[in-house]
């Protein structure tokens, strides 16, 4: 199954590169007879990069849960190389999804991406003598040199935003952070039992109207962005106990049995449920029913055999 996840997000990066080739002859030509006439400079990288990122996903799928189906397929990638037996088409494949995941520029998406990375070239370096360490780190330095120059402008962006964290105005950092102080004022009146799941869009903008939010008001999006706070909105503190400790029991299940991939799957979910209702959505939850139980169940076949 998991063959059948990495090949297939592969194949599906393969027909976005072909789309996005079409976009660009059939509705930036005049972008390329420039560059024909005028050659290539930095600005050309750039025009790529941006209009690339933005017109790349053809499918109606957020960049995010499309990157973090990348990101899975990346990580199964690394922990099974029996997936791809040929080196050289698995080295192609991973580097596609990296290529793609800085493309795409989903922050959260590339801090995962950047921490896993550093995760895999220190066991690489560990393992490696010292001639090989230093192609393994010049190939580190080339990655992340890439990814700087792929996703440079919208960290940029995020950074000037905490300048202005509590101003009034659009801007995903900011719209989080007002996102965040609607939830935990709702919190803070219904702590024990709160709202009830249905009545949290409701709650949400009412606190938004309350705070002059009028940004997010006008886009009509009142989910809190933490499925953390979600549930602790809609259920109260036994309901985010209990979703809590579901994390923590699979933590625990993996932290026992030596199951690093389990654990780093897992961790990945987390981080992402605390930016965005990523459970709440069937592009999340299945995915990571699925692929959880998958590797509950060659877990316990691998602790049989």
């Amino acid at each position: 199954m998991m063959r059948i996840f990495v090949i297939s997000n592969f194949l599906i990066c393969l027909y976005c590169f072909a789309h996005l080739a079409h976009f660009f002859i059939t509705e930036k030509f005049y972008f390329i007879d420039r560059t024909i006439n005028e050659g290539i400079t930095l600005e050309t990288f750039h025009y790529i990069a941006y209009h690339g990122g933005a017109n790349f996903v053809v499918f109606d799928v957020h960049r995010l849960y499309f990157s973090f189906s990348l990101l899975s397929a990346f990580l199964f990638l690394y922990f099974n190389k029996d997936i791809l037996k040929n080196r050289v088409f698995r080295y192609i494949v991973a580097f596609t999804f990296i290529f793609v995941i800085f493309l795409l520029v989903s922050k959260i998406a590339i801090m995962l991406l950047v921490a896993l990375l550093c995760y895999i070239t220190y066991q690489k370096l560990r393992k490696s003598k010292a001639k090989k360490r230093m192609i393994i780190m010049s190939v580190f330095i080339l990655i992340m040199s890439l990814g700087f120059y792929l996703a440079k402008t919208r960290f940029r962006q995020s950074i000037e935003q905490m300048g202005a964290i509590n101003e009034k105005k659009e801007g995903s950092l900011i719209e989080r952070f007002q996102y965040t102080k609607c939830s935990l004022e709702l919190i803070g009146e219904a702590p024990v039992f709160g709202y009830g799941i249905g009545d949290i869009n409701t709650k949400m903008k009412e606190k938004l109207i309350k705070n002059d939010f009028t940004f997010l008001l006008h886009k009509g999006v009142y989910d809190p962005h933490n499925e953390f706070l979600k549930t602790y909105i809609g259920s109260g503190v036994i309901g985010f106990f209990l979703f809590f400790g579901i994390f923590i029991s699979i933590f625990r299940r993996a932290y026992y049995n030596q199951n690093i991939l389990l654990m780093i799957y897992t961790g990945i979910v987390f981080i992402v449920c605390m930016i965005e209702p990523f459970l709440s959505r069937q592009a999340g939850i299945l995915p990571v029913l699925f692929f959880i139980g998958l590797l509950t169940y060659n877990e316990k076949n691998t602790l049989l055999a």
